[in-house]
């Protein structure tokens, strides 16, 4: 009901409320960087509290998510400064045991997927996860990390091309049942 009145009286939602809108979008970035849920949910919480903090430090309203995004990307780099290794991807994350044959296929390819993503060095997954994931464009990223736009470009290819090496090790290697290819999706 609120949101019916802010839009007929022409005003949007607070800045907090947009902050705090951004929570879904900021997890699943942070998730796929750390591989540890926990991990998400605290570097997610502690950027959204840096951000309502220091909202007024927001120049420009309409680069929320790019400013958002690089606190929290801060505060990634922070943790991997203050601990310095990156822990393996826990089989336990993935979905029921008791699974059927297609579900526990998926797993296998999801767990793949993970394993192969948090190989990658941080510059190559933190640029593969906002642009393939978030669908963030080059010009984007390049602000949020704080890099020029090649650099995006070119830790994005070698990132995409190691994956694919991985994945193709992968199925060659036996795991993959059926002969599929491996193909990925990309986003520009």
């Amino acid at each position: 009901m609120k949101a019916k009145i802010r839009a007929l009286l022409g005003c949007g939602p607070s800045l907090t409320e947009r902050i705090c809108n951004s929570r879904a979008q900021l997890y699943r970035i942070a998730l796929s960087w750390s591989a540890d849920p926990m991990l998400a949910d605290d570097l997610v919480q502690d950027t959204l509290n840096m951000a309502i903090e220091k909202q007024a430090s927001l120049r420009d309203p309409e680069k929320l998510q790019a400013w958002i995004y690089r606190i929290l990307y801060r505060n990634w780099m922070q943790h991997l400064r203050r601990h310095k290794h990156h822990e393996e991807w826990d089989d336990s994350y993935s979905t029921g045991q008791d699974s059927t044959a297609r579900h526990v296929r998926e797993d296998e390819i999801c767990n793949a997927v993970r394993q192969a993503v948090a190989a990658l060095p941080e510059s190559q997954r933190a640029v593969i996860s906002l642009v393939d994931l978030q669908g963030m464009s080059y010009a984007e990223v390049a602000e949020v990390l704080e890099v020029p736009m090649g650099t995006v470009m070119s830790r994005l290819s070698r990132g995409r091309k190691a994956l694919c090496a991985t994945l193709k090790k992968f199925k060659e290697n036996g795991s993959q049942a059926d002969d599929q290819p491996v193909r990925f999706r990309r986003v520009k």
